[in-house]
This record gives structure tokens, sequence and C-alpha cells, in this order.
């Protein structure tokens, strides 16, 4: 299993790697205030993708042997472009989403929910190495648009590039249909009952990453509404580093969820659980010493002279980082048990105490408070997660 992880680590690593080449590219070309445009902008597209994926996520992974690709494809269509649709003029409603990105955000919210639900069905029909191929693909795109437009063009507007991201979103999406048309088999129109079953499947594998994606992006829209758009830009950047960190825990997350899921003995699995926890917690620590250590100039001179604080939050945000690399254990052994509820739990009582923090703190605050709640709401979230894990263990050792 450790090789398995090995892969699916160096593989999150090329996305964050990707990830990070974006951001110097936007960051050196449009700023700190394009850099808090195009974030809030790409949080919008998230937080449509999160609701799209509670019928086209992970779900897809566990159902494509057990149902027709053709009835998987009919609903992941239907509730991906009905939440792409809606979600969107919902934050345009609350002044959220500028109304010049509204239709960018239907549209990219749509190929890239679809994208991800072809990669699932590949997925699922264990097709792992070209899962692990056009995985990378929105964000190579993505790259290629930026430098094109940046670098071969000498473009320096943000709604241009926004509206740039429709082809590198778009390709994406019909690249990965290629691959999946061939599957699709005799065409099966879904029933009730199947319709049922992908919805109460997805919604239990998905409602805890809804709830941590709130938990890492509400600081968007609230520095976005006190303050200048510039702050989030410079936020987003020390958020993508932490991000960069948890991809360590994370890469342990998904093969584990599968191992203790096949493992009979909930004694083994508390064993596993434990082993993997000691690993991810020292190699999360070996990380953020790193963050660390690296001079203040080296981050100035990769993301710009606005980005001066960035080192400064990141390692606000350490504590909790630390701490969240043990829950990434705790949660697939909660979720390979079946007890989904436990990590719904902490991961909302997480987010309570971020927006009740965000709403009494951040006016009166800064971009470094906003760092601080969300370290002390990770720790929470671990810290629960810890408390219920060693729960099982008392349990399961009597």
């Amino acid at each position: 299993m450790l090789q398995k992880i090995t892969v699916t680590f160096f593989s999150k690593v090329l996305n964050a790697l990707l990830g990070f080449l974006n951001a110097i590219l936007i960051t050196q070309f449009l700023g700190a205030d394009g850099k808090g445009v195009t974030s809030l902008f790409m949080a919008s597209v998230g937080l449509c993708i999160m609701f799209c994926q509670l019928m086209s996520g992970n779900v897809l992974v566990f159902l494509s042997s057990r149902m027709a690709t053709s009835t998987l494809l009919f609903v992941s269509y239907a509730w991906s472009m009905l939440i792409s649709i809606v979600l969107p003029m919902l934050l345009f409603t609350f002044h959220l989403l500028p109304s010049e990105y509204l239709i960018d955000c239907i549209t990219i919210s749509t190929f890239y929910a679809l994208f991800h639900a072809h990669t699932f069905i590949l997925l699922g029909r264990e097709k792992t190495h070209l899962y692990k191929i056009l995985t990378p693909l929105p964000l190579l795109l993505q790259l290629i648009t930026g430098v094109i437009l940046f670098i071969v063009l000498q473009s320096h507007n943000i709604t241009l590039y926004i509206h740039s991201l429709n082809y590198a979103f778009g390709l994406s999406f019909i690249i990965t249909l290629l691959f999946v048309l061939p599957k699709i088999g005799p065409m099966l129109f879904p029933n009730k009952n199947s319709i049922r079953t992908i919805w109460k499947k997805g919604r239990q594998a998905q409602l805890s990453n809804i709830l941590f994606f709130f938990n890492n992006r509400i600081f968007f829209y609230l520095l976005g509404f006190y303050f200048l758009q510039t702050q989030v830009g410079i936020y987003s950047v020390a958020i993508m580093l932490i991000e960069s960190v948890l991809l360590i825990g994370n890469s342990f997350s998904l093969m584990l969820y599968a191992r203790i899921s096949n493992t009979v003995s909930l004694i083994d699995s508390i064993l596993i659980s434990k082993k993997y926890m000691l690993i991810s917690f020292s190699l999360t620590l070996f990380a953020l010493v790193l963050i660390a250590i690296i001079p203040n100039d080296v981050y100035v001179i990769l993301f710009g002279k606005d980005f001066s604080v960035v080192k400064k939050i990141a390692l606000y945000l350490s504590p909790g980082t630390l701490l969240m690399s043990t829950y990434y254990i705790t949660s697939s052994y909660f979720s390979g048990i079946g007890k989904y509820a436990y990590n719904n739990f902490v991961v909302g009582l997480g987010l309570l105490l971020t927006i009740v923090g965000g709403i009494i703190f951040i006016p009166n605050g800064d971009i470094f408070t906003a760092a601080i709640i969300t370290s002390i709401a990770f720790s929470i979230i671990a810290l629960c997660s810890l408390w219920q894990f060693k729960n099982e263990m008392l349990l399961h050792s009597k």
C-alpha cells in the first residue's frame, strides 16, 4: 500500500506544482489585486464543484462497477448543470460574484464538474494510470493559457484572463469525454432507485468535503467583503502553501480508506491507522519546518513585493496544519468503518467556529486574524477526531 500512496503523493505534488506555477504567473503579471479577483472567482467555481460532486464525485468510483456508465453520466450531467447554474446565480444575488463573471462561473463550473465526473468513472473502471495522467490537465491548460495571454500576447487584463479559462476547462472536458465515450455501453436511463442510491451514497461521502471546503475558503469572502481584494490575494497564496503541505496527509487518505474498508478486524484497522498517523505527522512537520527556514526574500521573489507577509501568515496557520495531518488518517478510519457522521460532526464544528470567529473578529482584524482563527479551527477538528479515535481504541482493546 505504501507504493500506491507514494504514486498518489507524487501525482498530487504535480498538481500542487502546477498550482504554484499558476499562482506565480498571476501574482507576477496581475499583482495582489489580480490574484484576489481570480482567487474569489475560483473559490466560487470550487464551491459549485463541491455541490456538483454530491452526485458526480467519489460516489462514481464506488458505483462504476455496480451501475451502467450511461446511467451515472445522465445523473452526473443533469445534476452538475443544475448546480452550476443555480449556485452562481445565488452568489451573484448576494453580491459575492460580480456580474461580469457570472456566465464564466456557470460555464467553467460545468466543464470542471463534468471533467471530474469523467475521471472518477475512469478510476472506478480501474483505469488508475489514465486517471492520474488526466487529473492535472485543467491546471496544465490553465498554465498554458496564462503563458499565452501574459507573456506572448502581453495582456494583463484580469477579465480577459478569466474569460480565457473557458478554453482551458472546456478542452479538459472534451479530452476526458473522448476517453469515457467508448466505455458508455448500452444507453440506460436512470430510474428512481438509481437516483436515490447515487444521492444517498454521494451525500455520505461528500458532506464532510463540502464543510471542509467552506472552512478553508470562507475567509476569502469575508476578507473581500470587509477589506480590499488585495488582502484576499495575499491570504490565498498563504492558503495555497498550507494546502500543499496538507497534500501529505491527504495522499494517505484514499488508499487508507480502501485498505480499512477491506479489513475485517477493527483492531488491525486501528493499528494501521496509528502507523500512518505517525508517518503523516512527521512528514508534515518536516514540510512546515522547510516553509519556516526558507528566507522571506524567496517568497517575495516568487510572488512579488505585495506578498512579503505570506510566510508570516503561513507560520500562523502552521500549528493547526500540523494537527490536521492526523485528521486525514482518523477520518479515513471512520469512513472505512462506515462512521461518516463522526467526520461530518468535527468538520461542522470547525466550520461553526470559523464562521463565528470570522464575524466577530474579522471586521476589526486583518489577514493575520483570519490565519489564527483558521489554525484554531483546524486544531479543533483534528483534536476532536483524535479524541473519537482514542475512544475507538479503548473500546476495541477491551
